[in-house]
């Protein structure tokens, strides 16, 4: 086919203003062949039509493809006849019955997706933002547990969210003044009397640039977002996204220093030392015989979790929403048809597991926190042994495990009166060391067999899926496997960590698993969301009929003069 008639074909398609005939053009048209594709001019008018989006976006195919066949008609009818009342109208379930994936992947990479199920119009540029932003959480997830087990969190005294608060000591007598404010610290009076003021310059370092990678990361995010929701590259709900995750990245830096403020002040459980004497405040007055193997100075367990929690959850909701954006090009890659697809995706044992692999998740998540309380106790260091807990027991003793002076407080108890029994289950799987470690022990346990579920099952479902011809994406069962295989890593991990008495580099090899671990089950989350029912129900029922109907009825409606006016070039 000459290119003039080539043009000519996609033009009045594309004027005909209809989806289905936009989608049909550049299936069958200027997509589908190569010398059709060459008109520049012609590219960008039909790029540019609003009615073509949703093809460029979703024109995949239902049955194997007939672009032979009908581009030789086409050239056939359209060398005879090149007036505007030669213009033709294909129907839409023709059309999205014989495109090829190879054409709707070059469509699909070829615009911004426009208003779906999948997508609301934002750019893709927004997804590799937020991946960029997810890259950098993850690093600060990494530094923020260095800087605890390099045992540093506490060494900067003050909260100077301005300039103030981004310069290192640069004289010898800022770095006295920074070392007078940490010697009142509990934890220096109480642990670190030896500590040199080079020792202290180091566990400054840490944490100073773990608070100004946090700032880093707040400017890394809101200013590109702020651009993006102020041109239009964000849509409607993505926008919505972005301030939540904006808002949790602030909700971050307030909430690390509510936790360190904790560690400043007053320990977590009142010492009792005969020697310890009250200051005028209530507190007790700390000397360096206050120290009980009951209080060590450190941060709230409590805000400790709820500031690694936190952290999760931002750098979760980048990955989410950056897998949600880029859902539309993820499917124009598949080798398979998306209503076979879509089939597959809506099929009750697909949505069973992806029910079943979104409440894992939240499981996996609820036992990474459990984590963050043993890190924040040290409750690592309380029984270095697997599987047993002390002369070969699977669990310690009860009277370890139900102290108590763990218990939740009660204010209405009668002086003397016992501790229920729900407050002391509660005050010590959340603050005793001990029982703290089982639990921990045991949710994780749970979730290594959980995570070998998803992976076994999800292999299992997408060969059921493809013997029956309606294969799940590809992402499903590799994204299955890979959490089944980093569970298992970070179960090793665990176990060693705690075996070898809890050394910084397994240890902060731990943390990083967990978060690697959240993030392949999060992204199997996202491959496991049903495609839109308005696209799927009529490719469905396409591919069903019998491919010489369909062929017939496209070269019929192609035949079919139309009254139009030739637009120009």
């Amino acid at each position: 086919m000459s290119l003039c008639t080539g043009s000519l074909v996609g033009l009045r398609l594309a004027a005909a203003g209809g989806a289905g005939r936009a989608s049909a053009v550049l299936r069958l048209g200027l997509r589908a062949a190569p010398q059709l594709g060459a008109a520049a001019p012609v590219r960008r008018a039909l790029l540019h039509t609003s009615p073509c989006q949703p093809a460029l976006r979703l024109g995949l195919s239902a049955a194997p493809s007939a672009r032979s066949s009908i581009l030789a008609q086409l050239r056939q009818l359209h060398s005879t006849s090149r007036s505007p009342a030669g213009s033709a109208s294909l129907s839409a379930d023709a059309a999205a019955a014989y495109s090829e994936p190879a054409a709707a992947t070059a469509a699909a990479t070829a615009s911004a997706p426009a208003d779906s199920h999948y997508s609301d119009g934002t750019s893709p540029w927004v997804a590799a933002h937020l991946i960029a932003t997810f890259v950098l959480v993850y690093a600060i997830i990494v530094v923020g547990g260095l800087t605890r087990l390099t045992e540093s969190g506490l060494s900067i005294t003050e909260w100077n969210p301005g300039m103030k608060g981004m310069r290192l000591p640069s004289s010898q007598a800022e770095w006295e003044a920074e070392w007078e404010k940490y010697k009142g610290t509990p934890e220096f009076v109480l642990l670190n009397q030896h500590m040199t003021l080079d020792d202290f310059k180091t566990i400054y370092g840490w944490e100073w640039g773990h608070r100004m990678l946090g700032r880093f990361i707040g400017v890394f995010f809101v200013v590109p977002a702020l651009a993006f929701a102020l041109t239009g590259a964000a849509g409607r709900r993505t926008r919505w996204k972005l301030l939540a995750i904006a808002s949790g990245i602030g909700f971050q830096g307030a909430l690390g220093w509510y936790m360190v403020k904790s560690g400043l002040t007053a320990p977590e459980i009142a010492p009792t030392h005969p020697n310890s004497t009250a200051r005028p405040d209530g507190q007790q007055r700390l000397d360096a015989d206050s120290k009980t193997a009951e209080w060590t100075p450190r941060v709230s367990h409590f805000r400790l979790a709820a500031h690694l929690g936190t952290a999760f959850l931002v750098g979760l909701g980048c990955l989410h929403t950056a897998a949600v954006i880029l859902r539309p090009g993820m499917h124009a890659r598949l080798a398979s048809p998306l209503a076979a697809t879509s089939k597959a995706l809506a099929a009750p044992s697909v949505r069973r597991y992806a029910t079943g692999t979104r409440a894992i998740t939240a499981f996996v998540f609820f036992t990474a926190i459990s984590g963050a309380l043993v890190a924040g106790l040290d409750a690592g260091l309380v029984y270095n042994e697997f599987p047993t807990m002390g002369d070969g027991r699977i669990a310690p003793p009860m009277d370890e495990l139900m102290e108590d002076k763990y218990a939740l407080h009660d204010p209405d108890a009668a002086p003397g009166a016992g501790r229920s029994t729900w407050r002391t289950a509660v005050g010590n799987f959340t603050s005793n060391p001990v029982a703290v470690q089982l639990a921990h022990r045991t949710l994780a346990i749970s979730s290594l067999v959980l995570c070998l579920g998803v992976g076994w099952r999800g292999a299992r479902l997408a060969r059921i899926a493809r013997a029956q011809g309606n294969p799940l994406p590809p992402a499903v069962p590799r994204l299955a496997v890979l959490a089944a295989s980093l569970a298992s890593l970070q179960a090793s991990l665990g176990i060693c960590t705690l075996i070898y008495l809890v050394p910084i580099e397994l240890a902060s090899a731990h943390q990083a698993g967990a978060v690697a671990l959240l993030s392949s089950l999060v992204a199997l989350v996202a491959s496991l969301r049903r495609g839109p029912k308005t696209l799927a129900q009529p490719l469905a029922a396409a591919a069903a009929r019998p491919r010489e109907q369909v062929v017939a009825q496209a070269l019929r409606n192609v035949a079919k003069p139309r009254a139009a006016t030739q637009p120009s070039l």
